[in-house]
């Protein structure tokens, strides 16, 4: 994926409340990615409903 449509993702999912943007204080060029807590428990609900139904992938 080019890095412009990269970044235009990354600001979709922020505005959509699932990453948050963590500056660097150190190089302001430079940002980290988190995932939001509103996006840490949807994965969680994913992963367990996932592991629940396993039997039923195989």
């Amino acid at each position: 994926m080019p890095p412009t449509t990269a970044l235009r993702c990354i600001g979709q999912m922020t505005e959509a409340g699932l990453f948050e943007r963590i500056e660097d204080d150190s190089d302001r060029r430079r940002a980290f990615i988190a995932l939001t807590e509103k996006a840490a428990d949807a994965m969680a609900r994913y992963f367990a409903e996932l592991g629940r139904n396993a039997g039923r992938l195989i």
